[in-house]
């Protein structure tokens, strides 16, 4: 199976970020990667690719540039970019970016999920409780601290959490002292809304990074 892997742009494509997809036409189940406050790193090009290998359409838009900030990463940046841009900004990005993976990249929406790291993580809650077409989400190490709601970020994550109707998966670590250990039960919290389908589940490793990751990088494919 071939496999379609490419930079987007804002001028080119209407949206700025990577994509990955198998070479042909039809509709696939499709996966919407929300970046870490580094922005879109080469570990999500290389897992785009990788989850495209196993028959998705993915797509990792870079939220940053939607906002007109240059440049593929913002390592070091990202509080800087968080404290200047709202969630409800954020919020409509990813929608834009929802309405091109299952638009034009012809994703089935009853088959596509999400995943999110850190800064991403935390804002694929509120997404998905606005978004329940979202079959699952998964949040690696989602930023989520017990702070008060304000204009800027005005719906908390351990409100929203029960109201979600998707499947949700989320790992952090079990050591973790930036956060609330509510954080780490987060997924664990049953909502009325859910089916009896739906399956929530979280993991806290013993670590203070949440996950760690062993595997090579191919070259070629950052």
């Amino acid at each position: 199976m071939g496999i379609v892997a490419r930079m987007l742009t804002q001028e080119q494509d209407g949206i700025p970020g990577y994509a990955a997809h198998p070479d042909g036409p039809g509709s696939r189940p499709g996966i919407l990667m929300v970046h870490h406050a580094h922005g879109v790193t080469a570990d999500y090009k290389i897992d785009a690719y990788r989850l495209a290998t196993l028959g998705y359409n993915v797509l990792a838009p870079s939220l940053f540039n939607m906002f007109g900030i240059p440049g593929t990463t913002q390592i070091g940046h990202g509080a800087d970019l968080q404290a200047k841009h709202s969630d409800p900004e954020f919020l409509q990005k990813m929608d834009e970016a929802w309405r091109y993976l299952t638009g034009r990249m012809n994703s089935d929406p009853a088959r596509t999920a999400c995943n999110g790291h850190c800064m991403g993580g935390r804002l694929l809650i509120p997404f998905a409780a606005d978004h329940p077409q979202v079959r699952a989400i998964v949040l690696y190490y989602p930023s989520i601290r017990d702070e008060p709601e304000t204009s800027h970020r005005p719906r908390h994550a351990f409100k929203l959490a029960p109201t979600l109707t998707c499947a949700s998966l989320v790992f952090c670590g079990g050591k973790d002292r930036a956060r609330s250990g509510r954080a780490s039960s987060l997924a664990a919290r049953p909502s009325s809304g859910t089916s009896s389908r739906t399956r929530t589940t979280a993991f806290a490793f013993p670590t203070t990074t949440g996950f760690s990751r062993t595997t090579p990088i191919s070259p070629g494919r950052s």
